[in-house]
């Protein structure tokens, strides 16, 4: 069974919607073309953090969007990683603590 059927039949066990489930293939299908078909399990955070970036800088998508391609990648090599010790349950909170935004703060004189 591939990555994808994997991760379907576990989000199908898990009751996600079908289109959800749907949503969260597609993401994954962009993030292995992105990165030439390499397989989730021999990528981490580096190309996780590369493929938000160029959702970010290149295809001009929103934090919800990039939020949910984040989702999706780690949702699939979690479920398609169940059988491997190696795979980071903290992956999620690593990813999202180094994309916290910045707030700068400007200051103008009084008119």
């Amino acid at each position: 069974m591939n990555l994808l059927e994997q991760t379907s039949e576990v989000m199908c066990k898990k009751h996600y919607s079908i289109r959800t489930e749907q949503s969260y293939i597609e993401w994954i299908k962009r993030f292995v073309l992105f990165h030439n078909k390499k397989h989730p399990k021999y990528m981490g955070e580096k190309e996780i953090s590369q493929y938000l970036s160029y959702l970010a800088t290149k295809q001009n998508v929103s934090a919800s969007t990039q939020n949910q391609a984040l989702n999706a990648i780690v949702a699939g090599r979690l479920e398609g990683n169940a059988s491997n010790p190696q795979s980071s349950p903290n992956l999620l909170d690593n990813i999202t603590n180094s994309f916290k935004p910045y707030v700068f703060l400007v200051v103008s004189d009084p008119v």
